[in-house]
């Protein structure tokens, strides 16, 4: 190869211009290719967490709902205990009595009733994923853009910092 200040032929300076071009090109692909690389690993590895925080959610959901039942029947036995007539809870046919499994011994009926227990959820691969700004690993814009509105519904239910689920 030339050295600056010499004189080289023609050919030898396009073929050392070309080389350099296809050098630094390689160079680019190899670095975007890398890069990609990286972006899909970092996708399934936040794909993995939000699968876990949902299946959260969902076993809190749970627990919440058989919570209230529970409460609900307390509620339903006090009512009978006390004279009153018990209002039946069902649900698409489904006495949802049977769908509770709830030991609650006597005398602790009050304090079970007032035992609430608060939707949180569980959000935290959604918010490092908005606030690192790693929104742009994600391949899938429906499923961004369907857990944007599912942590915004579930924003828009829980009231503050109390996380206290509205009633309206």
């Amino acid at each position: 190869m030339g050295v600056l200040g010499q004189q080289g032929s023609w050919p030898t300076r396009i073929a050392e211009v070309v080389l350099v071009v296809v050098g630094i090109l390689v160079a680019l692909w190899l670095d975007d290719w890398n890069e990609s690389r990286k972006d899909s690993l970092l996708e399934i590895q936040y794909l993995e967490d939000l699968a876990e925080d949902l299946n959260l959610d969902i076993v809190e959901i749970a627990r919440t709902r058989d919570g209230a039942l529970g409460r609900l029947l307390v509620a339903q036995r006090l009512l009978v205990g006390a004279g009153g007539q018990p209002p039946s809870f069902s649900e698409e046919g489904v006495d949802l009595a049977d769908t509770v499994d709830i030991e609650v011994s006597a005398g602790s009926e009050l304090e079970f009733l007032l035992d609430l227990q608060v939707l949180d959820g569980s959000s935290t691969a959604f918010d490092e994923l908005r606030s690192s700004g790693n929104l742009r690993v994600m391949g899938d814009r429906d499923v961004v853009r369907t857990l944007s509105q599912y942590y915004s519904q579930w924003a828009d239910a829980v009231e503050g910092d109390t996380n206290r689920m509205r009633l309206t």
